[in-house]
């Protein structure tokens, strides 16, 4: 006799006979699944446990690493400061030279403007006589 013929002799319908199988399975494999699933949940969090504490102490490592070599960092970062300051007062004597240049350039253009001036202010048409050469 075959499932079907089986359910129709009980006092089940087809669907009233699927519901209640369907139940009783859902009834115990979900107490099943519960205890896959949290079976499961503790074998991840043991798993991340361990992942933070290696990372953890890499972390130290790194630090006690980085608090090793502090004084060296510092005496680097003393050096640069210093050669900064260096260059610092090295701009500012070109500074000073530059405006020092600019100064003189300026007193030399006045003073060949004033000989131009002395020039044309002489007769210009007036010859000298030859033997004058300047």
């Amino acid at each position: 006799m075959t499932l079907c013929q089986q359910v129709t002799q009980s006092k089940y319908t087809l669907t009233e006979a699927i519901t209640e199988d369907l139940i009783l399975l859902l009834s115990s494999s979900s107490k099943n699944n519960e205890n896959e699933i949290n079976h499961d949940i503790l074998n991840l969090q043991e798993s991340r446990i361990n992942d933070l504490q290696t990372h953890k102490e890499t972390l130290i490592r790194e630090l006690e690493e980085l608090n090793r070599k502090e004084p060296e960092n510092k005496n680097i970062l003393q050096l640069h400061e210093d050669r900064i300051k260096d260059l610092q007062d090295q701009l500012r004597a070109n500074q000073d030279q530059v405006k020092e240049k600019d100064e003189q350039l300026k007193a030399q253009a006045i003073h060949i403007q004033t000989l131009l001036n002395q020039k044309s202010i002489e007769a210009p048409g007036a010859k000298k006589p030859w033997w004058q050469f300047w």
